[in-house]
């Protein structure tokens, strides 16, 4: 199950910045069959139908296939026979309900954020083997040798792709698709492909997206440094008030880790500890109700579910700072320092 993780940070001082992140991927083949197919023989084939099965979704990263719907490919799979290798493609022609995104076989949902569909041909590899999925303008191969004949794709369909974290729980889907098997040098129709799909989406695995509320600043004040040195400086209460929508109230679990530059004992570094005017052998000890804060995803810290308004909920992380010594002596001067806090929701 993979949660969703935004990072923040709360600056202890001064104001949070938050982190963007931004993934970015391509693709490509390397075609070594010819797109000529003069000397195939195959009988066209062509046909329709509609899927009313509910798709319903699992658990996904940003860009991974999270559900899928798909049958026997309408007007079933026929040999094609070529005297020497070649290449047809794939291609999708008309389409209702259905937005292009400029990517091949790629689309966007009507009225619908977070997820698009890529519609897809699958060939059936026998002996047990999970179909070959084709995506649109991949080749596909027909071996050479009239003796050596090959199917067209057994199934057609769609993968559903997570493309954000606002995602509706239920989604109804009406959309129709035309996909063609074509060699691209003549054109010519090999495999004529229509698919209708009504039924639902059904999300009940990633339905929220959580936002932090104002800035987080500690005020740590002034501490003397023999204070500190006996370890013995004031507390300081913080809490960190996160916002969701899409959410189940206290049933849906909101967790919070910490990343940055935070020893085993819970001690967060100065900023710019070392430099000139900044306080020496100090460093700022961070813990909730007596536990010190968490560094991995593994221990992440449940928040308190405090309430609902409208379609958001909202939860509350409560923590205490203070200073205190990292070695002795303890010099005076500058004691900044900002962490980095983790949301981890699904």
């Amino acid at each position: 199950m993979e949660p969703s993780r935004k990072r923040f940070r709360l600056q202890l001082n001064y104001p949070p910045v938050v982190a963007l992140l931004l993934a970015m991927t391509g693709g490509g083949y390397i075609q070594s069959a010819v797109a000529d197919d003069s000397t195939c023989t195959f009988r066209p084939v062509s046909g329709s139908n509609t899927i009313t099965a509910n798709i319903i979704l699992t658990p996904g990263g940003i860009g991974s296939n999270v559900g899928d719907s798909n049958t026997i490919a309408p007007g079933g799979s026929s040999e094609i026979a070529c005297r020497r290798e070649t290449t047809l493609v794939f291609e999708v022609g008309a389409t209702t309900g259905l937005i292009p995104t400029g990517r091949a076989g790629v689309f966007r949902l009507n009225g619908v954020e977070g997820l698009e569909v890529r519609i897809l041909a699958y060939r059936a590899l026998g002996g047990g083997q999970r179909p070959q999925p084709y995506a649109m303008s991949d080749p596909y191969i027909i071996p050479e040798g009239l003796a050596a004949a090959s199917r067209g794709p057994s199934f057609i369909g769609i993968e559903v792709i997570r493309t954000g974290t606002d995602i509706p729980r239920r989604i109804a889907l009406d959309i129709s698709y035309n996909v063609l098997l074509i060699a691209p040098g003549s054109r010519r129709v090999w495999g004529n492909y229509t698919q209708s799909i009504r039924s639902t989406i059904v999300n009940d695995v990633m339905t929220m997206s959580c936002t932090p509320g104002n800035p987080v600043t500690v005020p740590m004040g002034n501490a003397v440094a023999a204070v500190v040195a006996n370890r013995t400086a004031p507390v300081r209460d913080y809490s960190i008030d996160i916002s969701c929508s899409g959410g189940n109230g206290a049933n849906s679990p909101v967790r919070l880790y910490f990343a940055g530059d935070l020893n085993a004992n819970g001690v967060l570094s100065l900023s710019n500890a070392g430099q000139a005017g900044v306080a020496r052998n100090v460093g700022i000890e961070l813990r909730s109700a007596g536990r010190l804060l968490p560094r991995n995803r593994e221990n992440a810290l449940p928040l308190a579910w405090t309430g609902r308004s409208g379609d958001r909920d909202f939860y509350r992380f409560n923590g205490q700072a203070r200073y205190v010594p990292l070695n002795l002596p303890v010099a005076p001067g500058r004691a900044n320092a900002t962490l980095t806090y983790v949301l981890d929701y699904l």
